[in-house]
């Protein structure tokens, strides 16, 4: 048997994105806390703006919180929809990438997530099942021809599993790692370990994973924690069903997209694909630094992975793939990675693997693509979390151009020099007093919930690892720390 590639695979490692496990939520579960005109607060908005984002140790309050919220709508207001941003054909682009990213994850629910029972049989079994804690030893396999001989010898003797792993385990080193039921495995993993009792020296796998990877697990030792009164067998019993009812989702996700693709072979043009592939080497010349960055600005150039090279525009005509008897151009392509930035779901350690990778994230896209399609032939481009998304981050860019034009405007240095005592704070403030008398007679607060809204002291900052927008909601808008209403 050849030399495994040994680089341990952390099994514990989160499923992020459109394959996420949360329940949809309704108008009626999120009630407005405040208009602006025409504009809405929800309650879900000021909680995600709240304990979602990095934000200010000064803001400690639910009045310091709103009162940022209502003054980042006013600014977007003033801006208005004809403004220089808003007419920008990568605002617009941009804007439209998330609404659809938020499109997909409602068709997700729909077809996915909202159709999953469980019945209580199986639920009771996992439950006992989920006091078990493995230890275990595990290698991983990234070579094809290796994984390809280990199945022929299972093939050959469906029982030399341990036979397998114990002559591997004598000649490279495995690796070593403990998992209970709530870490958040890999699905398959999961699996495996929680759906039947193992026993110590029970072998599982092989199991195949993202990337060409091939994990197989050895049992080591076994460990039962009892979940000791009820309101811990409570909690834990709710931790069964949602992960069950995550992981029935997401495989119902999969058969959907499966069944959605399938007759839509994908077949790239040799000689575009790797002049692409070439152009986007050239244009990032370290590897990692496509991974997703977050959320960029768009007052300053894109980063380098969500921009097609320049040169492209001289090869616009050339096909580059085809989608069944559909085919795209260069053209085509570069019109839809401007709302739907390449993905990359790995490190990308070598210009070898590049090719890979690249064409992954080109597949991903096409897959969306077509879920898009699906999602408006629903009409799930009209639901109000859907819209509500959009305009949250479009209001966010706009407020941020709108405060930037003013101060450009005002001429700060100048002002300094007519009267020291000028700062940034001053004429922020005295812009924000401007707004309020301006609009103070349309803007209406649900003060009783929003003092029954609890509020976390230590936020935290929600990444979608996996997603063309991977930040679930923009920055907090830093305007101004005062605690008590000023609306």
């Amino acid at each position: 048997m050849k030399k495994i590639s040994h680089h341990l695979l952390i099994l514990s490692f989160i499923l992020f994105g459109i394959t996420c496990n949360r329940k949809p939520v309704s108008d009626l579960d999120n009630p407005i806390l405040a208009t602006i005109d025409k504009k809405t607060i929800t309650i879900r908005d000021f909680r995600g703006r709240a304990e979602l984002t990095n934000r200010p140790g000064n803001i400690k309050t639910r009045n310091a919180v709103l009162n940022n919220l209502i003054v980042e709508k006013l600014l977007a207001m003033e801006a208005g929809d004809t403004c220089e941003l808003a007419m920008n054909p990568v605002f617009q682009a941009r804007i439209q990438g998330i609404r659809e990213q938020n499109m997909r994850e409602a068709l997700y629910e729909e077809v996915a997530l909202n159709t999953i029972q469980l019945n209580s049989e199986e639920l009771n079994k996992t439950y006992d099942l989920s006091k078990r804690v493995y230890e275990l030893a595990f290698f991983t396999i990234n070579n094809p021809s290796i994984v390809h001989e280990i199945e022929a010898r299972l093939e050959a003797d469906p029982g030399s599993h341990t036979e397998i792993f114990n002559e591997i385990q004598q000649k490279w080193e495995t690796g070593i790692q403990t998992i209970k039921y709530r870490d958040p495995e890999h699905d398959l993993i999961h699996t495996a370990l929680f759906s039947e009792s193992l026993g110590e020296g029970q072998v599982i796998g092989p199991i195949h994973l993202e990337n060409t990877q091939v994990v197989m697990m050895k049992v080591t030792n076994v460990k039962i924690h009892p979940v000791i009164g009820p309101e811990d067998q409570a909690i834990r019993l709710k931790q069964v069903e949602k992960k069950m009812t995550g992981i029935r989702a997401r495989e119902a996700w999969n058969q959907y997209k499966a069944e959605l693709m399938s007759g839509k072979n994908i077949r790239f043009y040799k000689e575009s694909f790797d002049r692409i592939v070439k152009l986007y080497q050239t244009n990032n010349p370290d590897p990692n630094a496509l991974e997703d960055l977050g959320n960029p600005s768009l007052h300053e150039e894109r980063p380098s992975h969500l921009n097609a090279p320049t040169r492209l525009d001289e090869i616009l005509e050339q096909p580059f793939f085809t989608v069944g008897n559909a085919l795209w151009t260069v053209g085509d392509f570069k019109n839809a990675i401007k709302s739907h930035p390449l993905v990359y779901d790995h490190k990308i350690a070598n210009s070898e693997s590049f090719h890979f990778h690249y064409k992954k994230a080109v597949v991903d896209l096409i897959v969306d693509h077509f879920l898009n399609q699906e999602a408006y032939k629903r009409n799930l481009d009209k639901i109000a979390n859907v819209n509500r998304k959009g305009e949250q981050w479009a209001d966010s860019y706009l407020a941020k151009y709108q405060l930037n034009t003013y101060l450009e405007k005002m001429n700060l240095e100048e002002l300094k020099a007519h009267d020291p005592s000028y700062r940034g704070p001053r004429i922020l403030n005295e812009y924000i007093f401007q707004l309020k008398e301006k609009h103070k007679d349309r803007i209406q607060i649900n003060t009783d919930a929003l003092n029954q809204i609890p509020l976390t002291n230590t936020p935290i900052f929600a990444y979608q690892r996996g997603m063309p927008y991977p930040t679930a909601v923009p920055p907090f808008p830093n305007l101004t720390s005062t605690d008590t209403l000023i609306f």
